[in-house]
């Protein structure tokens, strides 16, 4: 049978958009592609995705050429949090959409001794990140835990709680060893893209996204782990959080890469959500601050820089379209006899 999409999708209240609908089919699967917007306890996150569904609902994501169509646990908490969701709102049909979810995640974790992982077994999209695969993400990890939790609330099998409590261990683990985690002084950094040999990016939305998930397994089990590597993590945000402002916007990463408009607004709304969390005046002062980057005239300077960066790929196009040209002139021009003069004796 091909599914078209999870039927509870389709609610008029529902999160998912629609911006094209050609529909295809592949396996036995239907592939849409889509923009999604998830709306996590007031925290909007984006995303431009070409979506598979099997007859379970859970989804595979196509990465077209790039990559291929992939299983990707990260994106699979993200459909069973739109599950879920609707399931709270009174859309019965998405009970058992939600559940096929975690059991997905239950029974596809990578096992050690006192550890449970889920491992991307692709190439990462970043490709300036350095990371080969399989590698691990702390946001997909903390997202997975966070389902688990509210699949042992929603029916009490012990066998989500368990699970949950294996996958949260990851986080005391360190990057070179395996784990997600980066330790200092500072606290801890939990890595979106955690990689032996990758690039460190430290992305900022990734670890304020792992953050709040953490918190909520805390808050559904209270789980005492799960409350110290919150509190690691918030020492660590804290006193980094000064890397990723330019003075009239954000960055991505530490590499300094700036965020899109949408990622800013990320950062902006996750600001307030740990606000809320911790009472921390810092995440309060840094959210009014980051704020003001969008209707203030800091905006103007963004923009000024998109600008430019266009401007300059304009301009070094052009210059290199004309040295191609040049050299090309060269090259194809016809050698013409050298003239010699006759001596006359």
């Amino acid at each position: 049978m091909v599914l078209a999409v999870p039927l509870c999708s389709y609610t008029e209240e529902f999160t998912l958009k629609i911006l094209s609908v050609p529909f295809y089919e592949i396996k036995g699967m239907s592939l849409i592609q889509s923009h999604t917007e998830y709306d996590l306890e007031g925290m909007p996150y984006f995303v431009y995705a070409q979506t598979i569904y099997d007859e379970k609902g859970i989804p595979f994501y196509n990465y077209s050429n790039m990559i291929g169509i992939q299983r990707n646990p990260e994106v699979i908490t993200y459909s069973a949090l739109d599950y879920e969701k609707k399931y709270v709102e009174g859309n019965e049909s998405c009970k058992n959409l939600f559940l096929n979810c975690a059991d997905w995640l239950e029974n596809n974790t990578i096992e050690h001794d006192n550890y449970s992982l889920w491992e991307v077994t692709f190439n990462s999209t970043h490709k300036e990140y350095n990371m080969s695969p399989p590698w691990r993400s702390g946001l997909g990890q903390a997202h997975g835990i966070e389902i688990l939790a509210k699949a042992y609330r929603m029916t009490g099998d012990e066998k989500y709680l368990k699970k949950a409590q294996s996958l949260a261990n990851l986080f005391f683990i360190d990057t070179d060893d395996g784990g997600v985690t980066y330790k200092d002084k500072d606290g801890w950094w939990y890595e979106e893209y955690a990689d032996q040999n990758g690039s460190e990016p430290r992305v900022l939305n990734g670890m304020m996204f792992t953050l709040s998930a953490i918190y909520e397994f805390y808050n559904i089990t209270g789980d005492e782990k799960a409350k110290f590597l919150f509190e690691r993590g918030v020492s660590s945000l804290r006193n980094h959080l000064s890397d990723y402002d330019a003075g009239y916007w954000t960055y991505y990463d530490i590499h300094r890469l700036p965020a899109d408009k949408s990622y800013h607004h990320v950062h902006v709304v996750q600001l307030k959500r740990l606000y809320q969390l911790t009472n921390d005046q810092i995440f309060l002062d840094y959210y009014n601050k980051w704020r003001r980057y969008e209707s203030g005239p800091e905006k103007f300077l963004y923009k000024f820089m998109l600008f430019h960066d266009k401007l300059s790929l304009l301009i070094y196009g052009i210059n290199s379209m004309a040295i191609f040209l040049g050299l090309s002139i060269l090259y194809y021009q016809p050698i013409r006899p050298i003239k010699r003069s006759a001596k006359r004796g």
